[in-house]
């Protein structure tokens, strides 16, 4: 079984695919036609999402289908069906991508998966839910989980990255204070930098967390300098397979917009006396009832320990929130007065009002809920130190990425404030030097799965990389065009 959708145009409005499955006037089949993407080389069956059209010509809008792609027993598909694959990508490759193309295909009506919407026999079409787009919205739900485990797997990838490039760093030797003393590379201080809920939740999740993925593996590549392009590495293939976490379930920059529409609609009623105070079941939004107190509110801490506490941090995050909602509300407004319409009004607010406002939100999101699970009962109270610091350096980080708005709505008002908080990143950093390995062996994957030949456990790094290099196929034998470089010297072309 496979997920089918139509993305052959480059399109990521399931609204506008130009699939279609039609109801016959005669009989009780669907019929269909055009092009899909689909995953699973030798999948028998798809859930496929295409326009339901009924006899009268009515378009009811996506619904899914179960549609048979290939007899089960030869794999052959079905007169009808065209099915191919896509061919080699970056990464992943263990997966297969194909496509399948319908002529003319008829499916039965009840493969209709009809929680939703479905058709009788006489062909009139029947739902629950009487509005559109409440329907399409519960149409897609379900690929909310899918965002959700992306999420796990960048996490995953990040892991092993992380361990490949710390065990590298605490082992690796370059240069020092003398001649006759060279220091890990660890030791240098760039080094240590490299560091609807749901709905809204994941639509951000996935987008902010393949970034950071992304752009975190890649610091690891270059933390391990020339060893670290060396296919043995494996971070070229962590690399190589976290980048489509970025596209797959959802274009990030297209997707990251339900997370900011979500929290407009909140802010809308924020002030409705009859709905009561904004709340959620993961507390995601609770503090948006106080939208007003919290903007009223100013940076105030005075040394660069306070600076970097988590609650200081949270507090700044929640600032954060409520202006870039406030400042997004009022730049569509802007644009809706001057005359452009709904879509175009939201669309000329994302770069630098909705996408920062959903990413800020996904990072208070995570450093809420990493100190709450710090500062609970079920965490060892000899580990709480050095997970506190963590959660302080996690926060101060990302935080740092927002020092142009904190100042631009007047919650910094001085240098001093931002000095504190870079100070207090450097010495996380150095409080947590001593710690790294420790944190990276627990949660790192063990060495068969990591499969590199820089981040082993037993700390061997040029015995390991000097093994996988001589393993390399022919590595001591000359090219197979050693002869094309010695000929052209002696022979002659007259």
């Amino acid at each position: 079984m496979c997920l089918s959708k139509c993305k052959s145009v480059g399109l990521s409005d399931q609204v506008q695919v130009d699939l279609l499955a039609t109801r016959r006037p005669v009989g009780r089949s669907w019929n269909y036609n055009s092009l899909s993407l689909l995953i699973g080389k030798c999948c028998t069956h798809s859930v496929l999402y295409a326009k339901l059209i009924t006899p009268d010509g009515m378009d009811h809008g996506l619904h899914s289908f179960v549609v048979p792609i290939r007899n089960p027993t030869t794999l052959l598909p079905y007169p009808g069906v065209t099915v191919g694959d896509m061919g080699e990508k970056v990464g992943l490759n263990g997966f297969d991508n194909g496509f399948v193309m319908f002529d003319q295909y008829r499916i039965p009506r009840e493969n209709l998966l009809n929680k939703n919407g479905d058709v009788t026999p006489e062909g009139k079409y029947v739902s629950p839910m009487k509005d559109p787009k409440k329907r399409f919205g519960a149409s897609l739900g379900n690929l909310s989980s899918g965002r959700i485990s992306i999420i796990g797997t960048c996490v995953e990838y990040l892991i092993s990255a992380i361990t490949i490039a710390t065990r590298y760093a605490a082992t690796r030797k370059q240069f020092g204070p003398s001649e006759d003393k060279e220091l890990p590379v660890i030791e240098y201080q760039l080094q240590a930098d490299f560091g609807m809920e749901v709905h809204g939740l994941s639509s951000a999740g996935k987008p902010v967390c393949s970034w950071l993925s992304r752009d975190a593996i890649q610091e690891c590549r270059e933390a391990c300098g020339g060893h670290g392009y060396l296919k043995v590495s494996g971070l070229g293939d962590l690399r190589n397979n976290n980048d489509a976490c970025c596209t797959y379930e959802g274009e990030n920059s297209v997707l990251i917009q339900q997370t900011s529409n979500w929290l407009l609609q909140l802010w809308s009623r924020r002030d409705g006396k009859s709905q009561g105070p904004i709340t959620s079941p993961l507390g995601s939004v609770d503090f948006l009832s106080n939208a007003q107190d919290i903007l009223a509110t100013k940076f105030s801490a005075s040394t660069k320990e306070m600076a970097v506490r988590p609650e200081t941090l949270l507090a700044a995050y929640e600032w954060l929130i409520c202006w870039l909602l406030q400042a997004t509300n009022d730049r569509i407004k802007s644009n809706s007065d001057s005359g452009m319409d709904a879509f175009t009004a939201k669309n000329n607010a994302q770069v630098f009002y909705a996408r920062p406002l959903s990413i800020t939100f996904l990072e208070h999101f995570i450093l809420l809920k990493f100190w709450q699970k710090v500062t609970g009962n079920d965490v060892e109270s000899s580990l709480r130190p050095v997970l506190l610091r963590l959660c302080s350096l996690y926060g101060a980080w990302r935080l740092e990425r927002h020092l142009t708005i904190l100042y631009q709505g007047s919650y910094l008002t001085d240098g001093l404030s931002a000095q504190l908080l870079c100070d207090g990143i450097l010495d996380l950093c150095a409080q947590l030097k001593p710690d790294v390995i420790a944190l990276v062996d627990a949660i790192a994957p063990p060495d068969f799965v990591l499969n590199s030949a820089l981040g082993g456990s037993d700390g061997h790094l040029y015995k390991n990389l000097q093994a996988a290099i001589y393993r390399t196929p022919q590595v001591f034998e000359r090219p197979s065009w050693w002869k094309d470089i010695v000929d052209w010297q002696t022979k002659s072309k007259l």
